[in-house]
């Protein structure tokens, strides 16, 4: 379904529907939604931030992130999401403390088809972190990968800020929320 949202937003036929979204919501029902047999909690941190985005897309973007960094590291790995503002974006960083990607590594990984070196005894289809781009980029946002403080991987996510939610609307907090 992902693939076919990503044609459909590429031709133009389906846009996002931003809302004021609830991101560590968001967040933390993905996390709650992964299955990790094995692995010990995945570290949330958040601040109350509010994005202007699709929380469905968004939800999208925190799985594929979490889902492979969790592919490739080991059981033991520590991953950690923080969730956080600069001002004028929300941040979503993915860390774990795993081999990393190489520098040289870093813009090819999000096209589509393409997978880490040491993907052949892994499953995928070397399309999350393509679909995760695209998903932010439909939402005026933006993935990076650069190295994490905690040794491995930092998959950085800015989605933009929203402005104070209107007075008597609710805000969308999970990706199961009607827009």
């Amino acid at each position: 379904s992902d693939l076919t949202s990503v044609d459909r937003m590429l031709r133009g036929d389906l846009q996002p529907q931003p809302s004021h979204t609830a991101v560590r919501a968001v967040v933390a029902d993905v996390l709650a939604d992964l299955d990790t047999p094995g692995r010990r909690a995945i570290g949330l941190s958040s601040t109350d931030a509010v994005a202007l985005a699709d929380p469905v897309l968004t939800a999208r973007i925190v799985d594929n992130l979490v889902s492979n960094a969790l592919k490739y590291t080991s059981l033991s790995a520590a991953i950690e999401v923080t969730v956080s503002t600069d001002g004028r974006h929300v941040v979503i960083d993915v860390d774990d403390d795993g081999p990393g990607v190489p520098d040289d590594r870093r813009e090819a990984i999000f096209e589509a088809y393409v997978r880490g070196d040491e993907s052949t005894d892994r499953p995928g289809s070397g399309m999350g972190l393509f679909l995760a781009r695209t998903f932010a980029e439909v939402q005026h946002g933006s993935v990076v990968c650069e190295p994490s403080p905690l040794g491995g991987a930092r998959f950085r996510v800015r989605l933009p800020a929203a402005p104070e939610a209107p007075s008597g609307l609710p805000e969308k907090h999970g990706a199961d929320t009607d827009g």
